[in-house]
């Protein structure tokens, strides 16, 4: 039977690729202009979706397929650089009317500075969004190398859109960043936090959200050990498994209205970060349909 689009989120059929008919669209924003360190994960986006096209559509852990819902495979918003500003009017454009009519967006990276623009456009539809931040890093920087939005400012961007937010993941930031957590009353967790009591962790993440979740997942959250391609790797990340054990927990008992995955870059030669991240794209796909 054919395929529909030919290069689409994990080669479904026709019946469960179709716009109309899909209750969640994935977009592939590849854009990596304010990548600090080094650059590649503009790749990210088309690797994860070539990724996904070799990932098992039966859920080894819920014991269920969750493809049926439907998954439309947006044509690229970005794929060349432009201004960052420019980029986050454009996400932004792209974002809004999917989000008005009812599809729950999944955003595929690209850096971190497409994550304000399309929590923006949610937020419009869920004004009392709250989102769940996987990552390495706090990304809490007002400005970094001249722009408000570096990949490294976006936290802070969606803390002036006044959506409150907890990260886990986090093992690296600098001093003001740590005080502006503190006068603000910001919620993060270690590694360590997280590896000494998962179950804990996810219990205080979720009495810390409000309903209505948007996930914004950087793969260097994980450990470099099982995602090296990104950017900015950190050594001692989380598990996987772990990640999955916060998601599955918010899955049940929140409404995911949105995710993105970001930072994935792709290293020649071997294809493991893509493919976790083609992994996790589903996972939260299916632990979206949890919540009743």
């Amino acid at each position: 039977m054919q395929k529909w689009p030919p290069h689409a989120f994990l080669d479904l059929e026709e019946e469960y690729a179709d716009f109309k008919r899909s209750r969640f669209v994935v977009v592939p924003i590849g854009y990596d202009g304010t990548a600090t360190y080094r650059k590649g994960s503009r790749f990210g986006p088309d690797a994860v979706i070539e990724a996904s096209q070799h990932v098992d559509l039966f859920d080894e852990q819920l014991l269920e397929e969750f493809y049926q819902a439907g998954i439309y495979t947006h044509e690229h918003v970005i794929q060349d650089a432009e201004p960052v500003e420019q980029v986050q009017e454009r996400i932004y454009r792209a974002a809004r009317p999917l989000v008005g009519a009812g599809k729950t967006l999944i955003g595929l990276g690209g850096e971190h500075s497409i994550t304000p623009a399309l929590v923006r456009a949610v937020q419009e539809k869920w004004p009392q969004l709250s989102v769940l931040h996987f990552d390495a890093h706090l990304d809490l920087k007002n400005s970094y190398y001249g722009s408000c939005y570096n990949h490294a400012c976006a936290l802070r961007r969606v803390h002036d859109l006044g959506a409150p937010a907890v990260s886990i993941g986090v093992r690296s930031f600098d001093k003001w960043e740590y005080d502006f957590t503190k006068a603000h009353k910001k919620c993060f967790f270690t590694p360590e936090q997280v590896a000494a009591d998962v179950k804990g962790v996810a219990k205080e993440t979720l009495s810390n959200l409000s309903e209505q979740v948007y996930i914004t997942f950087d793969i260097d959250a994980l450990d470099p050990s099982q995602a090296p391609g990104t950017g900015t790797p950190e050594a001692g990340g989380i598990d996987y498994r772990e990640a999955l054990a916060v998601l599955e927990a918010v899955g049940r008992h929140k409404r995911i209205v949105a995710a993105d995955i970001v930072e994935v870059m792709p290293i020649k030669g071997q294809n493991v970060t893509e493919s976790v991240a083609a992994r996790l794209a589903y996972k939260i796909i299916s632990y979206a349909q949890l919540y009743t």
